[in-house]
Parts: C-alpha cells; structure tokens; sequence
C-alpha cells in the first residue's frame, strides 16, 4: 500500500456510511468499488476499509467480526447484516 493517496475518513471521495442499515449495501458496495480502484480485491483489505471508513462506533462492533470472517469479505458483511434484524423485515 505504499504510495497509494487513500482518503481520509469524512473527504468527500472517501466512502461513508450513514449508519441507517438500509444503506448498509450501498456501503459494502462502495468500499467494492473504493478497494478496486486501488488494486485492492482481496477480502482483507476490503475489510480493512470497511472499518476504516465506517462510523468509530459502528467500526467497533463491526471489528469483533473480523477473526471469525478469517479474511472473507462474503462472509464478513454477511455478519455484518445480521446484526441489523430490521433489513430482514425491509425485504
């Protein structure tokens, strides 16, 4: 990662999420995006940049996730969304 010109959380080309879990998706969706556009696919640093770019609190809940994903991104948020019951009674 050395050289790469990474957003600092809250500038505006940086992903952020607004902590309604109905934009929980869109989130995920554009740490994809922010990870790919750095030549980062690999789950861990997809990871990596969830919890960086996600609110403190929510950073700290989401980072007791992170051993039991062993490094899957899939995996990951799907933890990450169950921990949100009311997106279940959205769909």
């Amino acid at each position: 990662m050395l050289g790469l010109k990474i957003s600092c959380r809250g500038l505006p080309k940086a992903p952020s999420f607004s902590g309604c879990p109905e934009d929980l998706q869109s989130y995920f969706d554009d740490i994809i995006d922010f990870c790919d556009g750095f030549g980062l696919s690999d789950g861990p640093e997809q990871i990596k940049f969830a919890l960086k770019y996600a609110p403190f609190e929510l950073a700290d809940l989401w980072s007791h996730f992170v051993s039991s994903s062993q490094g899957d991104w899939a995996h990951f948020t799907s933890e990450i969304t169950q921990q949100y019951p009311e997106l279940e009674e959205m769909s």
